[in-house]
């Protein structure tokens, strides 16, 4: 894995917030390019809300399920991790709501031509994740055929960072699942690997039906997704309820509404 994507005049970039970055800026083409007759304003402004809302949205989630001591709250501008995908999402709808009816404009119709947009982050944003070795999947059987992956310590390639090695190789450290002269975690589903592709098949299938009702199938697909993926996550940093991880929970009502909405709206 490659945490630093590459040194700029002695300036460390992280490969996390840079497709983060990548992320948000691949969704304004793509939505101008989708928004048709939509006057340009209400449709900058309803990006405008999504990118600063999801950034919010995805930091306060992860902190209200990870509530730190106060002398670490400092770290709470960082752009190189402590933040959920759903509490993006979330936060993301509503500044868009905020800002374009603010204008009295078409919000619904400004979602259906950000929903291939978002479908496209997803799929970019968890390469960042893949090569920080966050959010990453649950251990694998040694039995197990399927194909694994395994995420590094960067004591030796990368001794200037915080942390003395990536996010799963220092909790199967913790857990014992490894040894502490391992270099290496234990071998995990590639679930970050699983999400860039479920993202493209989804952008795929949102192109390939009318805009109408594209924000709908979107979110329906994404909760669903989110919460057959989150059983293969081995991560602890999600919050947990009844043996349901919060993104989980959230899922469950959205599907409901998004499909209700599909069928009867």
């Amino acid at each position: 894995m490659r945490p630093i994507l590459f040194t700029l005049g002695g300036l460390a970039i992280p490969a996390y917030a840079t497709f983060l970055t990548l992320a948000l800026l691949l969704s304004w083409p793509l939505t101008l390019g989708s928004a048709g007759d939509a006057p340009i304003v209400e449709t900058l402004l309803g990006l405008l809300g999504t990118t600063a809302g999801s950034i919010l949205g995805a930091r306060l989630l992860h902190e209200a399920v990870n509530p730190r001591a106060s002398g670490e709250r400092r770290q709470w501008l960082r752009f190189d991790g402590g933040m959920m995908a759903m509490g993006g999402f979330l936060g993301g709808a509503l500044g868009a709501v905020l800002l374009v009816s603010a204008r009295g404009g078409d919000v619904l119709g400004f979602f259906d031509a950000g929903a291939p947009a978002m479908a496209l982050g997803l799929a970019v944003a968890r390469v960042g994740c893949l090569l920080k070795g966050c959010d990453f999947g649950r251990p694998l059987s040694s039995l197990s055929r399927l194909p694994g992956i395994r995420f590094p310590s960067w004591r030796a390639r990368y001794p200037g960072l915080r942390e003395a090695g990536s996010p799963a190789y220092l909790e199967h450290l913790r857990q014992g699942l490894v040894g502490s002269q391992a270099t290496q975690s234990a071998r995990c589903h590639p679930v970050q690997l699983y999400w860039s592709a479920a993202g493209l098949l989804t952008l795929g299938w949102l192109l390939a039906t009318p805009q109408p009702g594209r924000f709908l199938r979107f979110m329906f697909a994404y909760s669903v997704l989110s919460f057959g993926l989150e059983l293969l996550r081995g991560d602890r940093d999600r919050g947990a309820w009844r043996g349901l991880s919060t993104t989980q929970w959230l899922s469950i009502p959205i599907a409901c509404g998004s499909a209700s909405a599909l069928v009867w709206g």
